[in-house]
This record gives structure tokens, C-alpha cells and sequence, in this order.
């Protein structure tokens, strides 16, 4: 089999990360290649007919359209609970959010003795966050969507975080609409690291003025911000998982479900 990287990462590092790729595999282009390596972003190009399976070491992989000749071999429905990178960068986020390097601006805060509603408490990135924050003398108070009709009054009064760790289904409806964002405290943080339509981003945007930070790991959606308040705010683009110890797991547990079901 043949296979095109079409990740967008730096070639010399692909090959370190996808290595059981490069090395047992052949490397083709998009006219002859079988196999399609997808990344964290939308393809920009038409796949054709000659790729029969897709590879993509993430859970969600509603960005990738995959086309109905095609499989699609992904991280959904193995055991990664060993792969922690996500919800390290959850609470890099936090901490971006509460550490400010510009003293002129205003102080920091600290995160130790806050409440916090982790939206997805019992799955693989909510769990895991729940157990560092609980390390770091947080409060946790748990909601989990196949549980919890959704987030309570109770929640949104006693939390000054509210961390989206929650998977995504088709047709997810937002988890923190415009009543959950209107009701929060003065200086509430809101952090995603899911998927962006799990909160109201016009409620964001109207409230940005009493909240105390947002940030997301994906590229902002297309509500207009205030400029006033883009201090309040911080994103990166899916680096949740990006890093090349768990990149490496993931893309070895792909390799070996498509080799499994090939050969």
C-alpha cells in the first residue's frame, strides 16, 4: 500500500511521529496513494477515488469529510486513556488565562481553592482533568452529558471555571447556551477544548465584559468579538494533543488497526 501525508506537519517531523507509516509503508501522492493521512485542519483538496482509507489519530473527526468508498481509521472506540496531552493543555489554558505577564494590566489569580464544573467529567479528557485539578486543591463538581440532562443552576452559581471537555455528537446542541452564560458570576473563566458547538458564542461575546477569561483550542468562529476585551481572550488552533510523545501513540494505535483489518 501506498500512502499520502496530507497532516501539514513540518515533513521531517511527520516522519518521526507517523514513523510506522514511513517506514513499512510506501509513499504515493494524491493520484496513487491508498492511504490518506489526515490532520487536525480540513483537507484543501478533493480527495479522488484511489483512497480507500482514511487515517486520522484523533477521536473527533467530524473536520474530515471522508467519502462513502472510504474508511475511515481513527482514534474512536480505542482505550487511550493512557494519552494525557489534552488535558495538560486544558490547564495550560486555565493558567494562560489567570497568569498575566503584563503587570501594568492587572494581577493574576490562583487557580487553588476555586470551583470549578467540568462539563464531560467522566470521559477520558474530563476524568483526567479532574484528577490534576483536584491535586491543585480546586473543587470539582462533575457533569457528564450521558448522566446530566446538562449543566445546574446549582453549578453555575458555586463555579468560577467551567472547563468543556465533552465529546461531540451529530447535532450537538450547546452545552453552555445564552441562559448558562448570562447566569454566571462576575469573573467566571469558560475554557474549550472540545468542540465550538458546544457554547454560544454570541452569549460570549455579550458577556465578555464580566467574564473573567475565555479560551478555546480551535480558530475562533466567525462572531466578532469586542476588540475592547480580546485581552480576556486566548486560542490555539488544536495543540490539545500536539504533542510528539502522544502524537506518536495515537498514530501507532491507527497503524495498527488499519494493518489489522487490511492484511
Amino acid at each position: 500500500m501506498k500512502f499520502y501525508d496530507a497532516t501539514g506537519i513540518d515533513p521531517s517531523l511527520s516522519r518521526k511521529i507517523h514513523d510506522n507509516f514511513y517506514k513499512k509503508l510506501k509513499i504515493g501522492d494524491k493520484n496513487t496513494a491508498d492511504v490518506l493521512l489526515c490532520g487536525t485542519e480540513e483537507l484543501d483538496f478533493e480527495p479522488g477515488k484511489n483512497f480507500k482509507f482514511f487515517v486520522c489519530n484523533m477521536t473527533n473527526t467530524d473536520h474530515i469529510h471522508v467519502p462513502k468508498w472510504a474508511r475511515m481509521y481513527s482514534l474512536a472506540g480505542h482505550d487511550i486513556s493512557h494519552v494525557r496531552s489534552t488535558a495538560e493543555h486544558t490547564l495550560y489554558l486555565a493558567l494562560r488565562l489567570l497568569k498575566r505577564s503584563d503587570r501594568s494590566w492587572r494581577p493574576g489569580r490562583t487557580l487553588s481553592g476555586k470551583t470549578a464544573t467540568i462539563i464531560g467529567a467522566m470521559g477520558r479528557v474530563g476524568s483526567q482533568l479532574w484528577e490534576i485539578l483536584s491535586a491543585m486543591r480546586v473543587n470539582v463538581l462533575p457533569c457528564d452529558l450521558k448522566i446530566d440532562h446538562g449543566i445546574t443552576p446549582t453549578q453555575i452559581m458555586k463555579s468560577h471555571f467551567f472547563f468543556v471537555c465533552a465529546s461531540v455528537a451529530p447535532n450537538t446542541k450547546p452545552i453552555l447556551g445564552r441562559d448558562e452564560i448570562d447566569a454566571m458570576n462576575e469573573g467566571s473563566y469558560i475554557i474549550n477544548t472540545s468542540r465550538p458547538q458546544l457554547v454560544n458564542y454570541d452569549a460570549v461575546t455579550s458577556n465578555l465584559y464580566k467574564l473573567g477569561g475565555f479560551a478555546m483550542d480551535f480558530k475562533p468562529p466567525h462572531t466578532k468579538f469586542p476588540p475592547q476585551y480580546l485581552r480576556k481572550m486566548y486560542w490555539t488552533e488544536h495543540t490539545g494533543g500536539y504533542t510528539i510523545e502522544d502524537l506518536k501513540e495515537t498514530s501507532r494505535i491507527c497503524f495498527d488497526e488499519l494493518m489489522r483489518s487490511t492484511l
